[in-house]
């Protein structure tokens, strides 16, 4: 009898081995074909390394929600990102430990904007019906230019207009969390407008409820100087597509 317990206890964890070495490896095989997409796009390859940040204390070696400070202009990165404040969150798409896919360039807006929908609709093979936009009207008091400008290409892109929300630009600043603004809390130097784009989970969805984690899952966002996407939340669209 116990070696029949052995030995059942030998093949669970062979097949747990077997499982894990199978999704470490799918998962470095998605990172390779990630950078080689953006490879073609015009950027190069920078290994992730340890951001430092002050809301951190001056000696940690996380790796915090944001490239600004290590990346270099025209690059691609798939970095490791810690954030202490989404511990505990009960979305649970919200994940304290994550990967984040990151470019840095001096691109336009209009060139960011197409290569995030080559990205999504090209390569992750995402139904373009099931992205929203969330983003602020160029009619504000701080002079950032506001999404008005890129509606045609959105919808070209396969993006329905009506899945596209303007939001008020004094509201998106106040609350900085992207969806239109992004204010840093440690470097202040990059914050600035964004386009946010969002999954609908749920058939029908108003993306005026983007905020409602059962029914959009935010996937990206560009801002002025990079495109990022998360990893773990590409996958799991991928995974519904």
């Amino acid at each position: 009898m116990k070696e029949v317990f052995y030995l059942a206890a030998i093949i669970i964890i062979l097949l747990v081995f077997l499982y894990l070495h199978n999704t470490q490896s799918s998962n470095n095989n998605l990172k390779k074909r990630i950078i080689n997409f953006f490879e073609e796009m015009g950027y190069k390859y920078q290994p992730p390394e340890p951001i430092r940040s002050k809301s951190y204390g001056p000696n940690n070696d996380y790796y915090i929600y944001s490239t600004a400070q290590v990346q270099k202009e025209n690059t691609v990165m798939i970095q490791p990102i810690f954030r202490k404040e989404d511990q505990g969150s009960a979305n649970p798409f919200q994940l304290s430990k994550f990967t984040m896919i990151s470019t840095r360039s001096e691109k336009n807006m209009g060139e960011k904007v197409d290569i995030s929908i080559k990205f999504m609709r090209d390569f992750c093979g995402i139904d373009m019906g099931k992205i929203g936009c969330v983003s602020i009207s160029g009619n504000n008091r701080f002079g950032f230019e506001g999404i008005e400008n890129y509606i045609g290409q959105l919808e070209y892109g396969g993006i329905n207009k009506k899945n596209i929300y303007i939001r008020n630009a004094d509201e998106a600043v106040k609350e900085g969390a992207g969806d239109g603004f992004w204010k840093d809390p440690d470097f202040s130097e990059h914050n600035g407008w964004s386009i946010s784009f969002y999954y609908q989970l749920e058939n029908g969805a108003n993306i005026a409820d983007y905020k409602n984690y059962n029914k959009w899952l935010e996937v990206g966002e560009i801002l002025e100087h990079e495109i990022s996407f998360g990893l773990e939340r590409i996958k799991y669209v991928m995974g519904k597509n």
